[in-house]
């Protein structure tokens, strides 16, 4: 087999998403007659994925996924896989001139031509997956059902302008960009384990959604000094280079590197780089029917429910400006096709994105003052770092420890946990909690350095020399008493807690590989969490008496050989594939016309075994015919066709607008699930599946077994037929293997034999 093939693919499709994603123009002063605009673009439908893997390959990913399930089923494993994926991605660039305007620049009335780039992105996908499997010995067993319901949705149009005069110098760029990003994640996870009459069902339900919308963004950059940029984005040179400072002492330079000049540096004075936006955001995250009992927790203490909304309006006006680009050339010529109308221009290889040299950095430093936000109100990412910051100490503490790290009392009166004390963010609402002098709080809050300076206890042996002379790093902690300390070979004494850290804390590497348990016990720790012999009592943590019985089970049955079987079981199955590539080399670049001063297309090239060159994505050309096997990667160029599809696009920003549902079926998976005992309705389109009832033996356990060994034949002629795309398999083997890897450790440290 070749999953690596399928990768490339995946490689070549990404590619060119990011490649388009970045923008283009680039207008040169001593253009001649041309197009009124130059466009190109790709879209693809993720329908194909499986059917484009298959042809470049001569791997059947349907194939795959039978013998998978097959390989399971030869070693006593039910196994159904399923998944459907449906979507589509496109990206569309249009370059053009547009309305002239004139500024006033020293005085100087200055006539400049607006040189345009337009940029639209859509992508929006649905996953569908279901994964069944049941496994049984005499001693212990597994039903289960993992589903999950993906979308995805990402939307962005940009429009970026350059004013360039009519000797090409470059005075100044505008930008206007707004973009939707938003991402659902549905699982279940359910069934049961069981083992010696002892049962544990389950119902783990996550539900998850971010969602990141920049409404408005808009930017100017303007130079100090008209560049001359755009007069040296040429295919006469090798290599260009942009930078653009505010810092005075670099304005506006010229080099030229070399043996014969191939290399230009330009670097200009950027005078001011400025901007406003508008977002909003919005997170939710819920998971429910851990059964938390079992290990030793409260029914519902892993349950989670958070969401929260953010809007942010905010200016920036940035006082360090360091934008920069670069732009590379090859030497290969091709004559290509841009247009509907037949209208051919000479173009060369092109290095780096398809976009003006300037662009790049103004579109990222512009979204990224977006994303940070204003430092006045708080925004998603700093609330879903405080959240989970607050799940991991009510995971991880009892409450006691909570208080034992305690509070600080801002200015106005409100408590905040002292940890977020300088910590960046404004946590008072008052900001008084920002700049404070930590050692306020008393000798026990604070540690003296060896030159007299005061730092806050927690910050020695934290890594990091806080102290100027840096003595808060190697600080012998134990002084409290001979308990807190462990004293290597040589005679030095390190914190008790460094001992199997997993790093030599004493030059003689005596504190890794001590036996901890002379004093009778394993590893274990005191309230102050000091390293000290365990109790004989409460090894491993507060389970069940039925997770004992079921992990003990476990740890006793087949389950170790079952999946060294299924794990022969799949190597001799895959060892049967052999790759039938189509193509054994290929090559993507950039195209860029010297006439029109632009970039003016996309190309995949590919060989087959006798070195023949073919156009698998990209332009007509008078080098490269198309490939004879070809993809479903559709290639976009200039015309009226092309305009459709963009008045189409600046339309569709939901999800309905970019997945055909018609093509997204998950009647398979939603059989299978059925087939598993599973609740899910039938819709009116959908013919109910009746899966008949097997009789069942005293090893299964529930009805639900029997029926998803009938839907596990079921699936294995659905995918043969092509109903599935077995993108998960890897997945589920994985969990599989996990599972059954859990008991085996269990085995292994026997921890309740």
């Amino acid at each position: 087999m070749s999953r690596v093939r399928a990768t490339s693919l995946s490689l070549i499709l990404t590619a060119m998403m990011l490649i388009g994603s970045a923008v283009v123009p680039i207008a040169q002063a001593e253009s001649t007659e041309a197009p009124e605009s130059v466009l190109f673009g790709v879209g693809y439908e993720w329908s194909n994925y499986d059917n484009d893997i298959n042809a470049l390959t001569g791997i059947s990913l349907e194939n795959i996924l039978v013998d998978v399930m097959k390989a399971a089923t030869d070693s006593g494993i039910e196994l159904v896989l399923a998944e459907v994926t449906s979507g589509s991605s496109s990206v569309i660039i249009e370059q053009y001139d547009g309305d002239s305007t004139t500024w006033e620049v020293n005085g100087t009335s200055v006539d400049l031509t607006m040189s345009h780039t337009d940029l639209f992105v859509r992508h929006g996908i649905l996953v569908d997956t279901a994964v069944i499997t049941s496994w049984a010995d005499d001693r212990a067993n597994w039903d289960l059902i993992y589903s999950i319901d993906s979308q995805q949705l990402y939307t962005l149009d940009v429009e970026y302008v350059e004013y360039i005069d009519a000797d090409g110098l470059l005075y100044g760029m505008d930008l206007q960009l707004s973009m939707n990003s938003q991402q659902t994640l549905e699982i279940d996870f359910l069934g049961e384990i069981g083992g010696d009459d002892a049962t544990l069902p389950f119902n783990v339900q996550l539900d998850a959604m971010i969602n990141y919308e920049i409404d408005s963004l808009t930017s100017e950059v303007r130079l100090g000094e008209p560049s001359p940029i755009h007069n040296y984005v040429s295919s006469d040179y090798d290599e260009i280079s942009w930078e653009c400072e505010n810092q005075e002492a670099q304005y506006n330079s010229l080099g030229f590197e070399g043996e014969n000049n191939e290399t230009v540096k330009v670097h200009d004075s950027c005078d001011s780089f400025t901007g406003d936006y508008s977002t909003n955001s919005q997170y939710s995250l819920s998971l429910s029917g851990i059964p938390a009992e079992d290990i030793g927790l409260e029914v519902d203490e892993l349950d989670i429910s958070i969401a929260d909304q953010f809007s942010d309006n905010g200016h920036f006006d940035e006082d360090e400006i360091e934008l920069e680009g670069w732009i590379g050339f090859g030497d290969f010529l091709q004559d290509v096709t841009i247009d509907e109308t037949g209208t051919e221009v000479l173009a060369v290889e092109m290095y780096g994105a398809p976009f003006s040299i300037t662009m790049p950095s103004v579109v990222a430093y512009s979204t990224m003052n977006a994303v940070l936000g204003s430092e006045t109100s708080p925004t998603m990412w700093d609330a879903i770092a405080e959240e989970f910051e607050v799940l991991d100490e009510f995971t991880e503490g009892d409450g006691e420890g909570e208080e034992e790290e305690g509070t600080y009392t801002c200015d106005n009166g409100e408590e905040i946990p002292s940890h977020w004390v300088n910590d960046g963010f404004e946590d008072c609402e008052d900001g008084s909690d920002e700049g404070v002098d930590e050692g306020e709080g008393g000798e026990g809050d604070t540690y003296t350095c060896d030159n007299g300076e005061e730092i806050p206890s927690h910050w020695v042996n934290d890594g990091e020399e806080d102290c100027e002379d840096g003595s808060d790093e190697g600080v012998d902690e134990g002084e409290g008493g001979d308990d807190d300390t462990y004293t290597c070979d040589n005679g030095e004494e390190i914190p008790r807690e460094y001992v199997n850290n997993g790093y030599e804390d004493c030059e003689d590497g005596s504190d890794e590989g001590v036996d901890e348990g002379e004093g009778g016990g394993e590893d274990c720790y005191d309230e102050n969490e000091i390293m000290e012999p365990c109790d004989d009592e409460g090894d491993g943590p507060d389970i069940s008496e039925r997770l004992e019985t079921i992990i003990t089970a476990f740890s006793e049955s087949t389950i170790e050989s079952t999946m060294e079987a299924f794990s022969g079981n799949l190597e001799d199955r895959l060892e049967n594939y052999e790759e039938d590539l189509a193509y054994v080399d290929a090559n993507a670049r950039l195209l860029w016309s010297e006439e029109l001063g632009k970039c003016v297309g996309f190309q995949i090239i590919v060989a087959d075994e006798d070195e023949y060159w073919y156009t698998l994505v990209g332009p007509e050309s008078d080098t490269y015919g198309p490939a004879p096997v070809s993809i479903s990667v559709e290639y976009i160029i200039g015309g009226s066709t092309a305009e459709g599809e963009i008045i189409l696009m600046e339309s569709e920003d939901s999800l309905d607008d970019l997945v055909d549902e018609s093509v997204h079926d998950v009647t398979d998976v939603n059989d299978a699930l059925r087939g598993a005992g599973v609740g899910i309705p039938v819709e009116e389109e959908e013919e109910e599946v009746v899966v008949p009832e097997n009789e069942t033996d005293d090893t299964t356990i529930p009805d639900e077994k029997d029926d998803s060994n009938e839907s596990a034949e079921d699936a294995e002629k659905l995918a043969s037929e092509g109903g599935f795309v077995p993108f998960v398999s890897p997945l589920a083997t994985i969990g599989i293997i996990a599972l059954a890897g859990f008991a085996i450790s269990r085995k292994r440290d026997k921890p309740f034999a």
